[in-house]
């Protein structure tokens, strides 16, 4: 299982970058969802090969920005994290963390 708080900790520093304010837990409204790859494969995402049939996404709201942390179905294997604008744009992005 992969530990959320460490990649979520990551996500924050991007939003705070976007944001330019320290952004925390508090600031964000969260959901988490098991996607099927048709569901979001319209984010054009820097992975290093396809997405697995089944995702899941957990989405971090703050403002304009909405960040996301893709992780396989089984939570072993972070896919990408990244921030997407009002647009669905990436706008910041990273991919396999751990």
């Amino acid at each position: 299982m992969i530990d959320r708080k460490k990649q979520e900790s990551k996500l924050y520093a991007m939003l705070s970058v976007e944001s330019n304010k320290k952004i925390e837990i508090a600031d964000v409204s969260t959901e988490a969802y098991l996607l099927a790859r048709d569901e979001i494969d319209f984010l054009v995402l820097d992975l290093s090969g396809p997405l697995p049939d089944w995702v899941m996404v957990y989405f971090y709201g703050y403002g304009r920005y909405t960040g996301f942390i893709i992780l396989d179905s089984k939570q072993e294997k972070v896919l990408s994290i990244g921030l997407l604008n009002e647009k669905n744009q990436v706008v910041r992005s990273c991919r396999e963390i751990e």
